[in-house]
């Protein structure tokens, strides 16, 4: 990861990952408290991304099994209102943390389920207004939760594509 504290001027490297990063979220409320989404795993950092923690994540049982050549999370949402619930998106569906977090629990209510590729969700974001209304993209789909990711449903009436991959 590269930082710049001076508009893009000048750039310096604040985070070295096992895999190139796919997500990376800013905490609106502490702006020193980042997330990165690399290699499959996610990592925490509280300090301006001087450094880094892997969250190491363990699956709840009710998400994807084998996941060899899957992405279990290649997205990831910071709840603006609520800084320690998160929701991670991928293979695995949607999982959401409470606690920073610490533990995570799969929400794929209404999502089709198990994922029909590697990727699973592909985007997933929080209304800013309401933070208990979200939205994800998953098999070319859009789903929208209104009770903090409890339940999903497709809402894609109206659109003028046949396939969202990102919001």
């Amino acid at each position: 990861i590269l930082q710049s504290t001076d508009g893009g001027m000048n750039w310096t490297v604040t985070g070295l990952f096992p895999s190139y990063v796919r997500a990376l979220v800013i905490d609106a409320q502490i702006p020193s408290a980042l997330y990165a989404v690399a290699g499959g795993r996610i990592f925490k950092s509280t300090d301006g991304g001087a450094s880094w923690r892997d969250l190491d994540i363990s699956l709840p049982t009710d998400s994807i099994g084998d996941c060899d050549e899957c992405v279990p999370f290649g997205v990831l949402a910071v709840d603006p209102q609520r800084p320690d619930t998160l929701y991670a998106g991928g293979a695995v569906g949607v999982l959401k943390s409470t606690d920073g977090g610490a533990s995570w629990n799969a929400m794929n209510s209404g999502l089709p389920w198990p994922p029909a590729d590697w990727f699973g969700v592909t985007a997933l974001v929080i209304d800013p207004q309401n933070s208990k209304t979200l939205y994800a993209t998953m098999a070319g789909n859009v789903f929208r939760s209104t009770d903090g990711a409890a339940n999903w449903n497709e809402v894609n009436a109206g659109l003028p594509v046949t396939s969202i991959s990102t919001l």
